[in-house]
């Protein structure tokens, strides 16, 4: 039944008992517990007990007949399931609808707790029956839906019946709200929730009918919120009651742990752990299930294109790896993460060689068919990446140590699977199997594969690369080749790395690597003398630290002969006349410090006593935006703190530290010469960005001024009167943009071609044709802009062109010329798709075509120095985009994917919100509100234009022309129509919208009066006039919704009429309507597009 249920409250309440008057042959013996929503008590019949459950009428209008059908045909859906107990018969009354089914004394929550208790085995049979019965119900096409230990019925001789089946209940429930969880399924009050988590779903979801008429319980499609469609899944999760039978009644989750569960915030193992058969507490963990989902990833990983899909594949492969098997991780994972290693994109190949590392890593056991998998396929399949083009895919090379110790170990497991085997043979046949072991040979030759690679990535030209290997594996490369091939392969090429006297992150890394010496022996000192020597005398301090600290760790290990330890101690210990030295500065020295710290406790305790606010400069924080020119009144501070302090200081402080002026005639020093070059040169770049902020800034209000200057004057009311119709496109017209100053207009199609059409020539009687055409983009054009302040044209097409194109506008009677912008790019059709919208914007320092792409890119280009302003990556996971806008400040961008609305911080390049749609609608369309900077007007599907607001998610204003209820959504009420084109422009103030779809209407919405919107022109299929419709404006759901209804028109008025002239022929569009603008010249204009390629003018 509908959640709405759980809000009613009861007129009456009445006793169980008092229900019995309208039931015939049964007599009441007594109550076995009352809720909300069922009364159940205990019947006699002359066949026996059985059980009662009356639900008392509080609103005749719910449809309990359906149910009572249902019941009945749940009941012969279930008759030959001999572990299944549904109700036997419905009866309804005027004060109630009461269900029967026979009585079972013990259910199995009293069963667990009752003498004699439950063995083992029994606690087995009951399990096995609880799975069977699940199994027959839904072999008969019915799922239970509240599957829990009171529902699970257990006879004396140990027979389990299922009953109470509750398909009538509501299959979701609101997250965040309990009560209708309590009103329905806690009869029992214990709290105990086994509902699969996917039935709770966001309580938004949810919402309360303002009409009183409308039923609380509806078996139609329009409550599919709650009355979805129950799984089996589902089911199968309720199963959970097994749990609680082997932990003799401890259940595995109430509500708030189950919420939890949801979420990934609680774990089930604390409580698994108290089975006592270990045989079913590791069940789960023994099962190979997870199979089947390796076998749909696996088939999946090599039809990838995108590059974060193939991340999160191999992320997911990570995850499932400790779940998994042996065999399945070397036979069905192994060989898809050896081609990761050879993909064209060097993060696939990177993350391809990590995950491979751990995954072999994992393994324990070797099984005998893939004993030589490392020598002859790991290794060799992964050998070129040593000499990868791409540096991030050798730094993940460097990983090799991880991937030598699992060689290595693999083969001690080989050779330890030998020798049981050996042993096994020897006592069957009664003597000794000794055979000749190739242990050595396979050891050496492991050795040889991974000696040329390790060799190959510490002579690597990137010194990042050495310095990884170093810091991730020397020690286990130490274990892998033994002390000689230490010495001799990593000692001998790490020595190398002191020469590079440029990078000292590289030879402090040799020094934090001197674990090779532990491993060689006392017999690499006389080689690590000269190199701590050449460390000690380093010039970066931070080397002659890891030096000392190197030389340290080898004198405590004794690693270090005596001699060569007298020899350090007497160059880096300090010496007689040294200590003597410090000694006759000790009284200067304490005093300084002494001084010191008075002075920073009293600048500390007048800043913070005295203002009472802390200085973030101070702490080291630095602000977001910071002055490039220092306050007057801090300067001034500055001075008399400065004048404060010297006065303070006696005179021989100040002969000692120099506080006083010199005098004039001293010449400057050489670093008051660089200073004050240093301080010219920022006063400089200070006027600089000053000028560059100022430029900027005018640049803004321009733009905010000139965006709406020339558009139709504020009492612009078209009338629909077609001008022109322009049939030089071949196919359809998919996009239509206006120049700047409406001198211009050009249309895309998909025909290959850009037009572009004088605006000018609208106004004549002389026949208009296209006055330029382009048609070397290639592929269907999708979407063109021009850019601001210029006659730039930026055209995209599905063949992943997009090029700029200069239009050169000449004097009457010669046609504008085009010419290709030497600019252009080609996108990647398989990493990134083809662009389907694109945006430009002039920020004054950067001209930056924005555009977005199928696979999810979307890149700020900028023309003036060719290279990307930025690139940021949408989560496919949310949809494919369709559109995107962008600010008029360039402060944040929008862009709409398949039902949900993405907003990006253009200033961090971060995504901070996600709203979607509540039908999932496609967005076709997204403008930026002209008014309100934070809304966005979002066209839908279903002739659905709503305004959002972006900082709450909420829908604000909706225009509705669809015959559909309002704000009804797709799937329950679907409309034939919707809007594939939309025009904002302000009028007066009052922002009007012009919107045309596939019903091949043009519509002149009214924001600040709806109710003077109207049809401009209505299609070609419409009648000679349009139709007769008006507007209202209500409130449903919190939304401001403009509703168009149709007025109903006397029937024969038309043929009534009489015929005045010839017919006129339809002017309307006859295919679906693509998009839409305006332009101005001697008064306003409207040019719309269609799909079959005609262009119409009309004003």
């Amino acid at each position: 039944m509908g959640n709405q249920l759980a809000g009613i409250a009861p007129s009456q309440i009445l006793s169980v008992d008092s229900y019995f008057s309208d039931i015939l042959d049964h007599e009441y013996d007594k109550s076995l517990g009352s809720t909300r929503f069922f009364k159940v008590a205990r019947a006699k019949h002359r066949e026996g007990l059985v059980v009662v459950k009356v639900f008392a009428i509080q609103d005749p209008s719910l449809p309990l007949t359906s149910y009572k059908q249902e019941l009945e045909e749940l009941k012969i859906r279930l008759h030959s399931c001999q572990n299944c107990l549904p109700f036997q018969k419905a009866t309804l009354t005027e004060k109630a609808a009461i269900l029967f089914r026979q009585y079972v004394r013990d259910n199995l929550y009293d069963r667990i707790s009752t003498r004699p208790f439950l063995n083992n085995v029994e606690k087995r049979w009951l399990a096995f029956q609880i799975l069977s019965a699940v199994d027959q119900a839904h072999k008969a096409g019915v799922r239970h839906g509240d599957i829990k230990t009171e529902n699970v019925m257990v006879t004396s001789w140990n027979w389990v019946l299922l009953s109470d089946f509750a398909s009538f209940k509501p299959t979701f429930l609101p997250e965040d709200n309990p009560a209708d969880f309590n009103y329905f399924f806690d009869t029992s009050r214990r709290r105990t929730c086994y509902i699969a988590p996917e039935r709770f779903v966001d309580g938004s979801m949810f919402t309360t009918e303002s009409d009183q008429n409308t039923p609380l319980v509806d078996l139609t499609n329009n409550n599919q919120r709650s009355r979805g469609e129950l799984k089996q899944a589902m089911d199968i999760f309720s199963a959970c009651v097994i749990a609680e039978l082997f932990t003799e009644g401890v259940p595995l989750f109430d509500l708030s742990q189950l919420l939890a569960y949801r979420k990934g915030l609680f774990q089930t193992e604390q409580v698994l752990q108290k089975i006592e058969d270990p045989s079913i507490r590791e069940l789960p963990r023994e099962e190979q299930g997870l199979l089947v989902l390796v076998s749909v990833i696996t088939s999946c990983l090599q039809t990838l294109h995108s590059c974060d899909s193939k991340l999160a594949a191999l992320e997911l492969v990570l995850h499932l790896g400790p779940r998994l098997s042996v065999d399945i991780l070397l036979d069905r994972i192994t060989p898809y993460l050896l081609h990761f290693c050879n993909d064209h994109v060097p993060r696939v190949r990177a993350q391809a060689i990590r995950t491979l590392t751990k995954v072999l890593a994992l393994v324990k056991e070797v099984p005998r068919n893939d004993i030589n998998i490392y020598p002859e396929y790991v290794l060799p399949g992964v050998a070129h990446l040593a000499q990868d083009d791409a540096t991030i895919v050798r730094l993940a090379y460097a990983n090799i140590a991880h991937l030598a110790e699992s060689a290595l170990r693999f083969l001690e497991l080989v050779q330890e699977n030998n020798v049981n085997s050996e042993q096994d043979v020897s006592g069957e046949d009664g003597e000794e199997n000794n055979h000749p072991s190739d242990n050595y040979d396979s050891l050496q030759a492991l050795h040889e594969m991974v000696q040329q690679k390790v060799v190959t990535l510490l002579s690597d030209p990137e010194n990042i690369v050495k310095q990884s290997l170093m810091e991730s594996g020397i020690t286990r490369l130490c274990v892998f080749f033994g002390r000689q091939k230490a010495n001799d392969v990593l000692l001998s090429h790490m020595i190398t790395f002191l020469n590079d006297k440029n990078d000292w992150h590289l030879r402090g890394a040799f020094f934090d690597s001197i674990v090779v010496a532990a491993y060689v022996g006392w017999q690499s000192s006389s080689i690590l003398k000269p190199l701590l020597q050449q460390g000690l005398s380093d010039t970066e301090e931070f080397v002659i630290y890891k030096a000392l600290n190197a030389l340290t760790a080898m004198c405590q290990l004794g690693l270090l002969q005596k001699p060569h330890i007298y020899e350090f101690v007497s160059d880096i210990g300090m010496t007689e006349a040294e200590e003597d030295k410090l000694l006759a500065l000790k009284d200067f020295m304490l005093k300084s410090n002494k001084a010191k710290a008075n002075m920073g406790e009293q600048n500390h305790q007048g800043d913070s006593a005295q203002t009472g606010v802390i200085d973030l400069a101070t702490l080291g924080i630095m602000g977001r935006q910071v002055d490039l020119v220092k306050p007057k009144a801090e300067a001034e501070e500055k001075k008399r703190k400065q004048t404060k302090q010297d006065s303070t200081m006696n005179e021989e402080w100040k002969s000692m530290f120099g506080s006083q002026e010199p005098p004039p005639s001293q010449p400057p020093a050489a670093y008051q010469r660089r200073m004050n070059t240093c301080k010219a040169e920022l006063q400089q770049l200070v006027q600089q960005k000053r000028e560059q902020c100022s430029a900027e800034r005018m640049a803004k209000k321009m733009m905010e001024s000139a965006e709406w200057e020339s558009r139709p004057p504020p009492p612009w009311h078209p009338k629909g009167l077609l001008v022109a119709h322009l049939h030089e496109h071949k196919a359809a017209v998919n996009r239509i943009r206006v120049s700047d100053e409406h001198a211009i207009f050009a249309t895309a199609s998909n025909d290959g071609t850009v037009k572009v059409w004088d605006s000018q020539k609208m106004e004549g009687k002389t026949t208009t044709t296209s006055v330029l055409t382009y048609a070397r983009v290639g592929g269907h054009v999708k979407t063109l802009t021009f850019c601001q302040g210029s006659h730039y044209l930026a055209v995209a097409s599905d063949s992943g062109s997009i090029q700029l194109l200069a239009v050169e506008a000449n004097k009457p009677p010669k046609s504008p010329k085009v010419q290709p912008y030497q600019t252009f790019r080609t996108l990647d059709l398989q990493e990134d798709g083809c662009a389907v919208d694109v945006h430009h914007f002039n920020s004054g320092t950067q001209s930056v075509l924005a555009y977005a792409t199928v696979n999810g890119s979307l890149v700020g280009w900028d023309l003036r120095s060719n290279t990307n302003a930025w690139t940021l990556r949408h989560d496919l996971r949310l949809g494919l985009i369709t559109s995107f806008c962008v600010d008029m400040h360039q402060c944040w961008l929008c862009l709409t994917s398949s039902g949900t609305m993405a907003c990006w911080d253009m200033r961090f390049q971060l995504p901070i919100s996600n709203h979607s749609h509540p039908a999932r609608a496609r967005v076709r369309r997204l403008l930026m509100h002209p008014l309100y900077q934070s809304s966005v007007i979002a066209v839908q599907g279903n002739n659905e234009v709503s305004m959002w607001d972006l900082e709450t998610g909420d829908r604000k204003f909706t225009l509705w022309a669809s015959s559909a209820p309002p704000l009804s959504e797709m799937q329950l009420q679907p409309s034939p129509h919707s809007v594939h084109g939309i025009y904002c422009s302000p009028a007066d103030g009052n922002p009007l919208l012009l919107t045309a779809g596939s019903d091949m209407r043009i519509r002149f919405w009214d924001l600040a009066y709806p109710e003077r919107s109207y049809i401009v022109a209505g299609g070609a299929n419409d009648s000679l006039h349009c139709p007769s419709v008006f507007y209202s404006r209500k409130i449903i759901e919190g939304t401001e919704v403009v509703q168009e209804i149709h007025s109903k028109q006397k029937s024969g008025a038309a043929e009534d009429s009489p015929r005045r002239g010839p017919e006129s022929l339809p002017v309307g569009h006859h295919d679906i309507i693509t998009d839409i603008a305006t332009f101005q010249t001697t008064q306003g204009f409207i040019v719309t597009s269609s799909r079959d390629g005609i262009v119409k003018v009309w004003k």
